[in-house]
């Protein structure tokens, strides 16, 4: 009896989703090599996320959207891929990094 609870604590343990990464370690893996450490951009045609009307002023919505499907500058040829090239980011991760983004480039 013991031995079959341990088993079935240890497959609900192993079945349980792992959490998520913390949004700074995140924006580090999948945002900061094309966005720096402060948001403005670190190459010609990436969009500085610390410009108070800039990306970071659009819905949560649309920024998810644009997360998840990738979004580009046909002008420059600049493009993000989808998810950043993170393709292990949930919809609730990309909300988080939205929120953790914010409150670093625009408070």
């Amino acid at each position: 009896m013991l031995r079959s609870i341990g088993v079935s604590v240890m497959l609900s343990l192993l079945a349980s989703p792992v959490l998520a990464a913390d949004p700074a370690t995140q924006y580090t893996n999948a945002c900061l090599a094309c966005h720096g450490a402060d948001g403005a951009g670190v190459m010609p045609g990436v969009p500085d996320l610390s410009e108070p009307d800039g990306p970071l002023a659009k819905p949560d919505d649309l920024l998810v959207q644009a997360v998840i499907g990738g979004a580009g500058d046909p002008a420059t040829g600049a493009a993000m891929p989808p998810k950043g090239g993170a393709p292990d980011l949930t919809e609730s991760d990309i909300r988080a990094l939205i929120r953790y983004m914010r409150r670093e480039f625009l408070d």
